[in-house]
């Protein structure tokens, strides 16, 4: 027994679950037996992982009440940071938004293949792809689309006629992101194979063909990130000495040079597929599994700064940095499988407010000067 004990304690010895035991219950087994209590997983979030595994999606509000829990962050007064002001309902659902130039016309892609363009009380809605819309940017005064169908096509933002369709991709293109070296602007793309391809602008003058589009755009390069992990999101930041690209992926963030377009750092930051990232005062928060992290990218390496550990009930599928009218911190918006959206503080890490009321996960999320929006995949 004392040997036995001894292990235990100085050697962290622990039972090894069977092989059939589902991952999920795996590892919260093993978050349980941290060596550091501080670290272990607290009783709430045991709940929220069972429930989760029953296939039970409860908004965390409901499982605090029904365990008397007493976080901080969730048992003060809360804020009335926005209230609700309409809703319309988007066909098949949306996977994705975007506000284009003008901020008032929000651009929607949605499962079907279709995109919706809210303008005012107007509304379009065309064929756009022939499958599903994984991501919109706009980039280049056109408005760029990504589809399962393997294209990216690119629309014109006052008639949404198409411009240019780009076919470069093998298979299903996840994640579009804005890049900006040099002041040179290229768009990235990124597709469930680990392939990114690098976009640049075409001169006029040398275009082959004119089909009345306002602008032309060509591959430039590509990346192919190691083991082929699928690039589920992207984000650029260029507020450190070299411009960084981040590739989410499953598990892992890929660290890329800008300038050289050459992978530096690979970091495993979730348990589960990484969703969103945002960039936020020298920090990038990222979403994946039901947890939010917090990371320091000051310099070229991420070192993660902040852990949530109290938040919502499943997956956190997308964030979305809000600057609200006269304020000075920023607020991160977080929007979950759980159908809820949770707003943040960016400075003091607290959750300011729960909005409720949609019927599904929320799956993206858009904000402007005038407006914010959410929507969800399909209920």
């Amino acid at each position: 027994i004392n040997a036995e004990y001894g292990a235990i304690v100085n050697n962290n010895l622990r039972p090894t679950p069977p092989a059939s035991t589902p991952q999920v219950l795996q590892d919260l087994m093993k978050s349980c037996w941290v060596t550091n209590p501080k670290k272990r997983t607290t009783f709430e979030r045991c709940t929220l992982m069972l429930s989760r595994s029953l296939g039970i999606e409860r908004p965390i509000s409901d499982i605090r009440s029904s365990l008397g829990s007493s976080d901080e962050s969730f048992s003060r007064k809360r804020e009335d940071v926005v209230t609700f002001s309409s809703q319309i309902n988007i066909g098949s659902g949306a996977l994705c938004c975007c506000f284009g130039n003008s901020n008032d016309d929000l651009w929607f892609g949605c499962r079907d293949g279709k995109i919706w363009v809210l303008k005012g009380n107007d509304v379009t809605e065309f064929m756009a792809h022939d499958s599903r819309i994984y991501s919109l940017c706009m980039f280049g005064n056109v408005m760029w689309s990504a589809s399962e169908d393997m294209s990216i096509r690119i629309w014109n933002l006052k008639n949404y006629k198409l411009d240019q369709k780009l076919l470069e991709h093998k298979v299903g293109v996840k994640t579009l992101c804005i890049v900006s070296v040099d002041k040179a602007l290229r768009l990235w793309s990124g597709d469930v194979q680990g392939t990114i391809h690098i976009w640049k602008e075409v001169e006029k003058k040398s275009w082959k063909i004119n089909q009345g589009a306002q602008r032309r755009f060509t591959k430039e390069s590509s990346i192919f990130l190691t083991d082929q992990q699928p690039a589920n999101s992207m984000l650029f930041s260029d507020e450190q000495e070299v411009p960084l690209v981040l590739v989410g992926t499953y598990h892992y963030i890929y660290v890329i040079n800008a300038n050289t377009n050459q992978q530096i750092q690979t970091w495993k930051a979730h348990l589960g597929m990484i969703n969103s990232m945002v960039y936020c005062k020298g920090e990038v928060w990222t979403a994946g599994d039901d947890s939010i992290r917090v990371w320091d990218i000051t310099s070229l390496s991420l070192q993660q700064k902040y852990e949530f550990k109290e938040g919502h009930s499943s997956r956190v599928l997308c964030l979305n940095l809000v600057t609200p009218p006269q304020s000075t911190t920023n607020h991160i918006w977080s929007g979950s499988f759980d159908r809820t959206i949770l707003i943040w503080d960016s400075q003091t890490k607290r959750c300011l407010q729960e909005l409720r009321g949609h019927d599904g996960g929320i799956r993206c999320m858009a904000s402007s000067k005038l407006q914010y929006s959410s929507a969800i995949e399909e209920k």
